[in-house]
């Protein structure tokens, strides 16, 4: 498969605000662009402090499929409005899904993008065929990721930045970035930003936000209803660090007995990927999306 970093065609899309649960969810729209296969939707949910043009690379590389990507509560276009815990973010997505009357989707959720999927497979499973959960932060009571050390590293994250360019010169080669695919960065750093007093520009997902996020995890105990959801799953898991003490950010928050939770549950393991697998190999993301949509055909 050709990487995607080398792939230029940029797909067309819409975006669309929906009113729900007193605030206005963004998200992107891409029309199917040929007819390889059968008509089939995705539903793109991204991580915590992110949106949803960070799935672009990917969306261009199956133009024979309708996507939906959501920005999250606090990210991106959508409105930054508390409360900011995970059951919300999830209460939104399932309020939009209503308004749409979208079903048969297959879902793409990475870190808390895969919680508020799994969720949603919990709470309205009648709507999706299928799920691929990347890395997701499911319950795991990690001090590493739960605590206010955590948190507080994130709440000082520069937020004021010039313009695009300066955030991805300031980005490029610091990790977790630096081992992100350079076309996704751009998108991330492009789309992450938005205009606060007419000069200045702040990233479209605030510190705050994504530390409140952070603060508020694991406060949703989802593992004794995951064996009512019979979909097929596939849960691709990112590199483990040998203790919990030497866990970062960039290493996997996901636990290791996650498939066995799901009746029908494929587990995949990438030790030579970060916790940011979906920018660091957007490619493979395509691969395994691709897959669970042929294996539905048969």
């Amino acid at each position: 498969m050709q990487n995607i970093d080398q792939q230029r065609v940029r797909r067309p899309f819409e975006s669309t605000t929906t009113a729900v649960n007193n605030i206005s969810l963004h998200s992107v729209l891409w029309p199917r662009q040929n007819e390889a296969g059968p008509p089939q939707t995705l539903l793109m949910v991204h991580a915590n402090g992110f949106h949803a043009h960070c799935w672009d690379r990917i969306i261009d590389a199956l133009p024979e499929y309708d996507v939906i990507a959501v920005d999250l509560r606090g990210h991106g276009a959508s409105s930054k409005q508390p409360p900011y815990d995970w059951a919300q973010l999830t209460a939104d997505i399932v309020a939009a899904l209503e308004q749409w009357d979208s079903n048969d989707l297959v879902a793409v959720g990475h870190s808390i993008g895969g919680f508020v999927v799994s969720h949603c497979l919990v709470q309205v499973p009648e709507r999706f065929r299928a799920a691929l959960l990347i890395d997701p932060v499911i319950n795991h009571p990690l001090p590493e990721l739960a605590s206010p050390n955590a948190s507080g590293a994130v709440s000082r994250r520069r937020n004021e930045f010039t313009n695009s360019d300066a955030m991805f010169e300031r980005f490029s080669g610091k990790a977790p970035y630096k081992h992100w695919q350079p076309e996704v960065l751009r998108d991330y750093c492009d789309h992450g930003l938005q205009i606060s007093d007419g000069q200045h520009y702040q990233l479209a997902c605030p510190p705050e936000v994504e530390a409140a996020l952070y603060e508020g995890a694991f406060q949703v105990d989802l593992f004794d209803q995951y064996r009512h959801v019979a979909l097929p799953v596939h849960l691709l898991r990112a590199r483990q660090a040998s203790s919990i003490e030497e866990m970062t950010l960039s290493d996997s928050p996901t636990l290791s007995t996650l498939a066995a939770h799901f009746p029908s549950c494929d587990d995949f393991y990438y030790p030579e990927h970060g916790h940011h697998l979906p920018m660091e190999a957007p490619d493979l993301v395509v691969r395994h999306i691709r897959e669970l949509v042929a294996n539905l055909a048969h």
